[in-house]
């Protein structure tokens, strides 16, 4: 081996040999995929990408209760745990116990929640102005 990337050769799982440049351009285009197709995907990857933050991250910036499939080590991932957070409060059950009382966790958690809930509140107050706009047309 001469020292170049591309000639480190890593062993997988199924004992294949590939180069980590063949290894990185599977770990960017499953990070694609999972941001393209949907972040949850994650749960029927292999394991070793269960625990790849690269990967992780982009899986719980899509679809934040995700977190729920990834490797133990992921989910004790501040960095991690504060995107799936971000993206959805629901993901919180998933956050390893170490971390559920952390002040910058704890405050992604209830400011994402209670937007949530504005969201969600706003959302009925302008279907409540909608029907009662289509009402008055009606007379």
């Amino acid at each position: 081996v001469d020292g170049r990337d591309d000639d480190i050769i890593y062993i997988k799982k199924n004992k294949k040999a590939v180069t980590s440049k063949q290894a990185l351009e599977e770990k960017n285009t499953l990070i694609r995929m999972l941001k393209e197709y949907g972040g949850w995907n994650i749960k029927t990857c292999e394991e070793h990408w269960k625990s790849d933050k690269d990967v992780v991250l982009a899986a719980v910036t899509n679809h934040g209760k995700t977190l729920e499939h990834v490797a133990a080590s992921m989910r004790k991932d501040k960095e991690v745990v504060l995107a799936a957070l971000g993206k959805d409060p629901e993901a919180y059950k998933f956050v390893a116990d170490s971390l559920k009382k952390d002040p910058d966790v704890l405050e992604a958690f209830k400011g994402k929640k209670m937007k949530k809930k504005r969201s969600k509140s706003m959302k009925g107050k302008m279907r409540d102005i909608n029907e009662e706009t289509d009402d008055s047309d009606d007379k």
